[in-house]
């Protein structure tokens, strides 16, 4: 029809084209009537499944079939667009963090984070006992520090001071509160998972997590059983002693250079400098080690980990090394110092610019790449 109403503008006679315009114009007022039928569709169908709920929970939990009926007016290039639209956006807003900062309570963190790995409900007072760990614990728990809750969820306009609880001389009794909270929980995980019991560098993650379930002692045990469990950080540890888990996402990130960053690769191969020189804390504390980040960062890393898993991660730890590829290779006087400072970026620019990177600029794609190495070497469990 568009093709016909082009060619019908375009001459000066409009006598030779009549039957031309008579059609577009009956094509047309069809057209119409068939959009005006789409629509009346579409509205009942909304009034019928809004009974009982409101325009935006439907939207928000359901695509109407009616809908569907859009797109047999698109072209099927109009359709590749939509989808590239769509895969766009998604990518935009899950790479940074824009439903992590919109969660404004511990609780709702906690409903967030069951959402994609639940857990039994797990008796917490049954594992509080006594393990061969409380002295390992009790020495890293003393120097652990934590941000008070209250600048990761303010009730009123944040100040813009971050400070840290135990990074004074004298602990206060909120200080002494979180540390018996979290010894309690790493005592109870102990006894839950004996055989990873506790390990060096737990403290950093076990900290964060308090701070984001609001002190919740329960959650915050059941969210650090669901990273050993679902999220596969168990095999990090054996006890005092690193496990093989942590050797295999190492061996994996070097895969990753090796794939991405070839030049660097070479550099570091060259200078001597092996991955696990720089890149065991981004592995054993997932960043949250790093104490200039802000608290909204450490949340969007825990939130981006809980959601997927070590592609997540695997995302920060690629796109770090990517976006700051030239100035690690400018740096071969203070090489290793230049990698070891490079999780202080995501304090200055956030998660987003970095996932976003890894997740749609490179080639082969990483999930791919992730997928056939983990296929090729099973990870251990």
């Amino acid at each position: 029809m568009q093709r016909r109403l082009e060619c019908a503008a375009s001459v000066h006679s409009w006598e030779a084209v009549d039957l031309h315009v008579e059609e577009a114009k009956a094509m047309g007022r069809q057209l119409v009537c068939d959009l005006e039928r789409l629509l009346q569709r579409i509205a009942d169908s909304i009034m019928e499944r809004t009974s009982a709920r409101s325009v935006k929970e439907v939207l928000l939990t359901t695509l109407p079939p009616c809908f569907l009926g859009v797109f047999a007016y698109l072209t099927t290039a109009d359709v590749g667009r939509c989808h590239c639209v769509a895969a766009a956006w998604h990518a935009v807003l899950a790479c940074d963090g824009v439903l992590s900062r919109s969660i404004t309570t511990p609780a709702a963190r906690w409903r967030y984070w069951r959402h994609f790995a639940p857990l039994h409900e797990l008796d917490y007072t049954l594992f509080l006992q006594p393990s061969v760990h409380d002295e390992l614990i009790g020495k890293e728990v003393a120097r652990t520090t934590f941000y008070p809750k209250e600048l990761l969820y303010p009730e009123s306009k944040p100040h813009g001071y971050l400070y840290r609880l135990g990074s004074s001389v004298s602990p206060s009794p909120l200080l002494l509160e979180l540390q018996a909270k979290l010894t309690a929980v790493f005592q109870a995980a102990a006894c839950f998972n004996p055989h990873t019991g506790y390990g060096h560098g737990m403290s950093f993650t076990g900290a964060a997590l308090l701070t984001c379930l609001g002190y919740d002692e329960v959650a915050t045990f059941t969210a650090w059983c669901l990273l050993l469990e679902h999220r596969c950080m168990a095999g990090l540890w054996e006890g005092a002693a690193f496990g093989a888990g942590l050797d295999y996402r190492l061996h994996q990130l070097t895969h990753c250079m090796l794939t991405y960053l070839p030049a660097m690769s070479k550099m570091l191969a060259v200078h001597g400098v092996a991955t696990p020189m720089f890149a065991s804390s981004w592995v054993l504390s997932l960043f949250l080690h790093e104490r200039s980040l802000p608290p909204a960062v450490l949340a969007h890393v825990l939130d981006a980990f809980v959601q997927e898993g070590w592609p997540a991660m695997f995302a920060i730890y690629v796109g770090l090394l990517v976006v700051h590829e030239e100035e690690v290779l400018q740096s071969s006087s203070d090489l290793l110092q230049t990698l070891l400072s490079l999780p202080r970026r995501l304090g200055d620019h956030g998660l987003g610019r970095y996932r976003l990177v890894a997740y749609t600029m490179l080639t082969p794609p990483l999930a791919s790449l992730l997928a056939a190495y983990e296929a090729d070497m099973a990870p251990p469990p």
